[in-house]
Formats: C-alpha cells, sequence, structure tokens
C-alpha cells in the first residue's frame, strides 16, 4: 500500500517540508504495522483469559469459554 505525499515535488522550496514529506511517509506504514500488532496481541490476550478462566471453572463454565471462543473465531473478520 502506496501513500501519495503530502505535498508535491515541483512545489516544494524549502529542505523543511521536504523533510516532514519523507518523515510521513516513513511513520505511515510503521503506524499500520504496529496498530496490527497490537490487534494481534489483544486477541492472544483474550483467548488467553477466557480459556484460563475455563480451565479453572467447572464443565459447564468450560464449554461456555469454547462457545465464547468460536464467537471471537466467527465474529473476528468482521471486528478486525
Amino acid at each position: 500500500m502506496q501513500f501519495k505525499p503530502l505535498v508535491s515535488f515541483k512545489k516544494v522550496n524549502n529542505n523543511l517540508s521536504l523533510k516532514l514529506n519523507f518523515t510521513l511517509a516513513g511513520i505511515l506504514p510503521a503506524m499500520k504495522l504496529l496498530s496490527i500488532f497490537v490487534v494481534k496481541l489483544i486477541r492472544f490476550e483474550i483467548y488467553f483469559v477466557v480459556v484460563r478462566i475455563g480451565w479453572r471453572q467447572s464443565l459447564q463454565n468450560m464449554l461456555k469459554t469454547w462457545f465464547l471462543l468460536y464467537l471471537i473465531y466467527f465474529f473476528r473478520k468482521k471486528l478486525w
């Protein structure tokens, strides 16, 4: 995915706006990657907490846990 520069190179006269342009072009993909990583980490935390609570409780709560896991798995494409 490519980001269009905010300032066209023809209109750039001073060095500052050129540096700002390159900085934004570098920051935006990095922020996208970071957000993907954070979302995966949050999903892992949800899975871990749900499974851990399920194993400590009774069989009925474990079945609820696996149902929750199924719901998370089913809706994850819509949420993330």
